[in-house]
């Protein structure tokens, strides 16, 4: 079992000033149950007072290996809210989906990859759009 707790300041604008940072709070536990299957939960939280922003996203993820076939799933749900208590307050969420699988055939591995993520929809104010944390660009990787 792995358990890790850790702080982070992300932005550091006005040193003078201590609420207007970028914080960033992470939990988060991985269990190897056996080759087969190993499971992770995480949750992370960032913050900034100044804007009266929050946001946090809690996720589940495993992966393992039975004979020739390999899998790695995840799972992630984020939830937050900008410009507190006031007429242009706006909550947001999201999620998002990821499966990749592959089997190997000596000396051949077929690799596949499925994700999929709740997109921008604003009719009502509120923004429901997951946000990657390394930003919204889209690549595909073929290994």
């Amino acid at each position: 079992m792995h358990i890790g707790v850790l702080t982070i300041k992300l932005a550091e604008f006005a040193t003078t000033d201590q609420t207007d940072d970028l914080d960033a709070y992470v939990a988060l536990m991985t269990y190897k149950f056996s080759d087969a299957f190993k499971l992770g939960l995480n949750y992370t939280y960032l913050a900034n007072s100044d804007l009266g922003f929050s946001q946090q996203n809690a996720g589940i993820h495993a992966d393992g290996k039975i004979g020739g076939f390999g899998y790695k799933a995840a799972v992630d749900f984020q939830f937050g809210k900008i410009l507190d208590d006031t007429p242009a307050e706006a909550s947001f969420k999201g999620y998002a989906a990821s499966l990749n699988a592959d089997y190997n055939i000596n000396p051949v591995t077929l690799r596949g990859a499925f994700v999929y993520g709740s997109g921008d929809d604003q009719a009502d104010g509120d923004i429901e759009e997951f946000v990657p944390y390394v930003g919204k660009s889209r690549t595909i990787v073929y290994l």
